[in-house]
């Protein structure tokens, strides 16, 4: 049997907007998993201002500004380098300023209600996560109280 060569994937088979947004929300649950387990397991993790919280912080960012980035996309809004860097060093004031000037008031109010909700399954997941890790972990001795 003769293999065929596929053809390169068009424009139209390309994942839309939506299926990529949809994408990074499942990664930041997945990566809210692994900060949970890891909290157990490296405690500094959790203390304010240490270097391990800054880098555990980053890939969380870098995923909201992925989102953003494919949320303007589907909103047909320009992102900008300033507000791209605003979210980056101050994502509590940048990102609803973002869904305000992206989507209008009513819908970004929307939108921040429903990124609230979703900040709360993040930590609830972490929690989940951290269970059965720390479970395991004390009971073979390698958890630090």
């Amino acid at each position: 049997m003769e293999h065929e060569e596929q053809a390169p994937a068009s424009d139209s088979e390309a994942p839309s907007n939506r299926t990529l947004k949809k994408r990074v929300l499942i990664g930041l649950l997945v990566l809210a998993a692994c900060e949970g387990v890891v909290m157990v397991f490296v405690p500094e993790v959790a203390q304010t201002g240490s270097a391990a919280q800054l880098a555990s912080t980053l890939p969380f960012l870098f995923l909201i500004l992925l989102w953003c980035h494919y949320d303007a996309a589907d909103h047909d809004f320009s992102l900008g380098r300033l507000m791209a860097v605003s979210l980056v060093l101050f994502m509590a004031i940048a990102f609803p300023i973002y869904l305000f000037r992206s989507r209008g008031f009513f819908s970004g109010l929307k939108t921040l209600a429903l990124a609230c909700l979703f900040l709360g399954a993040l930590a609830a997941t972490a929690t989940i996560a951290a269970i059965p890790a720390y479970l395991i972990g004390s009971s073979l001795g390698i958890v630090v109280e």
